[in-house]
C-alpha cells in the first residue's frame, strides 16, 4: 500500500454549495462575530484553516439577513467546512501558545499582548522584525512615509485590542497532558466569547491609527495594508497565511479588521513586501547596517568587549576557552541569505580550524533558514543564539558542547533537523544527540518538539515581566541572562535573576512578584572590590529575602496599587561628608564614624558609611554604599565609639590605662572571649575565664536604667579584689611588644 499525497489542486477544491447552504439560515453580521471569536479562541486552533475559509466566504458573499449564530451552532458550520474541503487537514503536530498566558511584545515603547497565530516561533519572528525595521526604516521612511516598524506596530495593536477584549471572558489555562494520549481535538466557544467578539469583530481600524506612536506614518501603513475582499486572490497553501499582508478588508460597503491571528500572520509577509522598495543605495546602506546589528547582538550575547567597529561582510570571532569559531553574516534582499551562508562557512574552511573545534555560522536579517542537513558547519539566526543561551541560563560552555556535537557528528555521516531551536531542546533536556558507535553513512533525524517552548519562556515570565515594565525596565527577555525561580517554601510569587552588560558596565537586577519588588544593584569595576558583581549580586538577594520572606516587611513593601517598589544599589567611589549639623540621633545610630558623645576621632566624623534616600512619590529607595569607608572605620574607631556591638571596656587595674594591642592579638583574645561581648548573653559560669574574672559588663551596651550606680560598682570592685590577686600581677605583653619595650628600658 503506497502513501498517496493531495496535489496543490486537490488542497484547494471547495464544494462552495455545502458551504453555502450550512450558512445559508444565519445573518452576515452574527457569521463575522462568531467567526472571529472562533478565530481567536484558544480551543479553536487545530481548525483555523476551516475557519479561515468560513470567514473569508462570509466577506465575498452577498450582506443577509436571518437568525443571529451564536456559539451553538459554530460546530455545525466547522463540520460543513470539513466536508466541503477535505483537503485542509487540522493541525495537531504542533501546540501552538496559548493566548491566555497574556505575553506581550515591545513595539513602540510600550508592551502589546500577543497572539501566536499559526507560527512555530512568533516571539523570534518579531524580535527578527523589529531588528530589520532599525536597518530598513529610514530608507523606507523617504520612500514610501512610513517604516516596518510601523506595520509591527499597527499589527501589535490590532492584537492587543482584541485579546484585551477577550481576556475576561476566557477561563484560566488548563494543565497540559503528559502525553498524546487524551488530547481534545475540538472547536468551541462560549456565549461570553461571543459577546465579547460583537465589540471589535466589525470596529474601525481607524481606532488603531489613532493609538499610534507617529498617527500619520501610521495612516499611511493602514492604507497601504488595506485591501478589498475581492482583490485577494486567497489561493490555500499549508504553509502560508490566505490572506497574505493585510490588516483590514473593504466588504459590504465598510472596512473590517482581521483577526487577530491573521494579523500576527501577517506580519512577516508584510515586511518582505516592503524590502524590495528599498532603492539601490538604501538597500546597500540597509545590508551594512543589519551586519553591524547582528554583531552588535551576537557580542552582547557571549558577553564579548572587542568587537569591529564596522565590520564586513563576513565576520569572523573566535573563542578559544570555548573551542569554537564563528563566522557572522547578514542578508536583507530576497535570495541573498544561502550566499551568504556559504561565504561564512567558506571562511571558517579557509580558517584552518584544527580539529576538535566546533564551527558555528550566525546570520542576521528577516528571513530563517528552513530544514538543514549539517556536515561540518552549523547555521544558526542571531535570534536562535539568544533563545539558546536564555535557555542555557546564559552557559556559553553549553552553546559550544552543542556546537561541538553537531559540527563533529560522532558515528554518523550527518545531522538533520526541520528547525534548529528542535536540535537544541533535543540535546539539552537528553544531554546528548548521537549514542557512542562506529563511524557510519547513515543520517541522524531530530525529532521535532511539539512544543513552542520560546512561548512557554515568555509565559512563564509574564508576572516579572509586568513588574520590569511598571518600574521602568526592559522585560526579562531583553537582558543578557535571565533565570526564574520559586521564592521558597510558604512564599508565594516568582523571583528573577537578571544580569546584563552596559556601556557603564555589568548591571544586576533581583525581582520579585509578591510584593512587586525590583532591585537595581550596579557592582564596582574597581580591582578587588569587595561589591564586586557577586558581591553586590549577594547584597542583592539578601535584600530580596529580607523583603519578600518576612511578613512584616514583605507587607511594607507592598505598595497601593500594586505598584513595584524600586530599590537601587550603588558604590560610591568618593567618601560621603556627614551633612552639616548632624542630628544626634542620626549621629549616635553608627552612621556616622564619631563617638557617640562627641569626642571619638575628628577624622571619622566626615564618614557616612551609607546613604539612602527615598521618593515615596515614585516607590523609590536609593542605597549608595562605601565599602572603603567602612573598612576605614572599622580601623580607626576608638574606645566608646559606637558600633553594632559593645564598646572595649576600660582596664580595671591600678595605674595606667592598658596599652593598645596589636590587632591579631587582640582578635585572638576577642575570640575566647566573644560570649562576654554579646550584648544579653548569659555567661557560662563554668568557663575558667568566667570563673577567674567574673562577666564583663559594659556600659555602652546597657540601658541607662539598668547601669549600676556608684554603690554597686565600689561593692563589685571589692568582690573582685578579694576574689583574687591575681588582677594586680603585671601583665604580660606579647614577645613583640616585650621585646620593644625592654630595648626602651635599656635605652633609659
Amino acid at each position: 500500500m503506497t502513501a498517496r499525497h493531495l496535489t496543490s489542486a486537490q488542497h484547494r477544491r471547495v464544494e462552495w454549495k455545502v458551504l453555502d447552504r450550512a450558512m445559508s439560515r444565519f445573518s452576515t453580521d452574527s457569521l463575522i462575530v462568531l467567526l472571529q471569536a472562533a478565530l481567536v479562541a484558544p480551543d479553536s486552533t487545530p481548525f483555523h484553516d476551516h475557519l479561515m475559509l468560513l470567514f473569508t466566504r462570509v466577506l465575498r458573499t452577498a450582506a443577509r439577513g436571518g437568525i443571529p449564530a451564536d456559539a451553538a451552532d459554530l460546530p455545525v458550520l466547522v463540520e460543513a467546512s470539513v466536508r466541503a474541503a477535505p483537503g485542509r487537514g487540522v493541525v495537531t503536530g504542533r501546540d501552538p501558545g496559548d493566548v491566555r498566558d497574556r505575553v506581550r511584545f515591545t513595539v513602540a515603547g510600550e508592551q502589546l499582548l500577543v497572539h501566536p497565530g499559526q507560527l512555530a516561533h512568533p516571539l523570534l519572528v518579531l524580535r527578527t522584525l523589529k531588528m530589520t525595521a532599525a536597518a530598513v526604516d529610514e530608507a523606507l521612511h523617504e520612500v514610501l512615509g512610513f517604516g516596518a516598524e510601523d506595520v509591527l506596530e499597527l499589527v501589535l495593536r490590532l492584537t492587543d485590542r482584541s485579546l484585551a477584549a477577550f481576556s475576561e471572558a476566557w477561563a484560566k489555562p488548563r494543565a497540559a497532558p503528559d502525553g498524546e494520549e487524551g488530547r481534545e481535538v475540538s472547536c468551541r466557544v462560549t456565549p461570553a466569547e461571543v459577546r465579547a467578539a460583537a465589540a471589535i469583530a466589525c470596529a474601525d481600524p481607524a481606532e488603531l491609527v489613532q493609538a499610534a506612536r507617529r498617527p500619520e506614518r501610521a495612516e499611511r501603513a493602514m492604507q497601504w495594508l488595506t485591501c478589498r475582499m475581492e482583490d485577494l486572490p486567497l489561493r490555500y497553501h499549508p504553509d502560508m497565511p490566505l490572506l497574505g499582508p493585510v490588516l483590514a478588508v473593504t466588504a459590504h460597503g465598510r472596512r473590517l479588521p482581521v483577526p487577530a491571528c491573521a494579523a500576527t500572520e501577517a506580519a512577516a509577509p508584510a515586511v518582505a513586501r516592503l524590502l524590495p522598495c528599498l532603492p539601490p543605495a538604501g538597500l546597500e546602506a540597509a545590508e551594512a547596517r543589519t551586519q553591524e546589528l547582528t554583531v552588535a547582538r551576537l557580542a552582547q550575547l557571549l558577553g564579548l568587549e572587542a568587537v569591529p567597529a564596522q565590520p564586513g561582510p563576513v565576520c569572523l570571532l573566535s573563542s578559544p576557552s570555548h573551542r569554537y569559531d564563528i563566522a557572522v553574516v547578514s542578508a536583507v534582499a530576497d535570495g541573498a541569505l544561502g550566499a551568504r551562508v556559504e561565504e561564512g562557512r567558506a571562511a571558517l574552511s579557509a580558517a584552518d580550524v584544527p580539529a576538535g573545534r566546533g564551527r558555528l555560522v550566525v546570520y542576521g536579517g528577516p528571513r530563517f533558514l528552513g530544514p538543514e542537513l549539517i556536515h561540518d558547519t552549523l547555521f544558526l539566526h542571531v535570534e536562535e543564539v539568544a533563545e539558546i543561551l536564555h535557555d542555557a541560563d546564559g552557559d556559553l560552555a553549553a552553546l559550544a558542547l552543542f556546537v561541538l556535537e553537531l559540527t563533529e557528528h560522532p558515528g554518523v555521516h550527518g545531522v538533520f533537523y526541520r528547525d534548529a531551536l528542535d536540535a537544541w531542546s533535543v540535546w539539552h533536556r537528553g544531554g546528548t544527540l548521537l549514542t557512542p558507535g562506529p563511524d557510519g553513512d547513515d543520517v541522524a533525524v531530530v525529532p521535532e518538539v511539539v512544543r513552542d517552548e520560546i512561548w512557554d519562556r515568555a509565559a512563564a515570565r509574564v508576572g516579572v515581566d509586568e513588574v520590569l515594565t511598571a518600574g521602568g525596565l526592559p522585560t526579562a527577555g531583553d537582558f543578557r541572562h535571565a533565570r526564574l525561580s520559586a521564592p521558597g517554601v510558604g512564599v508565594s510569587g516568582v523571583y528573577a535573576d537578571l544580569e546584563d552588560a552596559t556601556s557603564g558596565g555589568p548591571v544586576v537586577v533581583r525581582a520579585a512578584t509578591v510584593p512587586p519588588l525590583v532591585i537595581v544593584a550596579v557592582p564596582s569595576r574597581e580591582p578587588g572590590a569587595v561589591l564586586d558583581a557577586a558581591g553586590i549580586a549577594g547584597l542583592a538577594d539578601s535584600l530580596r529575602t529580607t523583603l519578600t520572606t518576612i511578613a512584616p516587611t514583605a507587607a511594607h513593601a507592598a505598595l497601593p496599587g500594586g505598584a513595584p517598589l524600586l530599590v537601587q544599589v550603588t558604590v560610591a567611589h568618593h567618601a560621603h561628608p556627614h551633612p552639616a549639623g548632624p542630628d544626634p540621633d542620626t549621629t549616635s545610630s553608627g552612621l556616622a564614624g564619631g563617638s557617640a558623645n562627641g569626642d571619638g576621632d575628628a577624622a571619622m566624623e566626615k564618614w557616612l558609611l551609607l546613604r539612602a534616600g527615598a521618593d515615596p512619590a515614585a516607590g523609590r529607595i536609593g542605597i549608595d554604599h562605601r565599602p572603603a569607608a567602612a573598612r576605614r572605620v572599622q580601623r580607626r574607631r576608638q574606645p566608646g565609639a559606637p558600633h553594632p556591638g559593645p564598646a572595649p571596656a576600660p582596664s580595671d587595674r591600678a595605674g595606667s590605662p592598658r596599652p593598645r594591642r596589636r590587632t591579631g592579638h587582640r582578635r585572638r583574645r576577642v575570640h575566647r572571649g566573644l560570649e562576654h561581648r554579646i550584648p544579653g548573653h548569659v555567661p557560662d559560669r563554668h568557663h575558667p575565664r568566667v570563673a577567674r574574672h567574673g562577666p564583663r559588663l559594659h556600659s555602652a551596651a546597657i540601658p541607662a536604667r539598668a547601669r549600676p550606680g556608684p554603690a554597686h560598682r565600689g561593692r563589685r570592685r571589692t568582690a573582685r579584689r578579694r576574689a583574687g590577686r591575681h588582677l594586680a600581677r603585671p601583665r604580660r605583653l606579647p614577645p613583640g611588644r616585650a621585646r620593644r619595650t625592654a630595648a626602651a628600658r635599656a635605652g633609659e
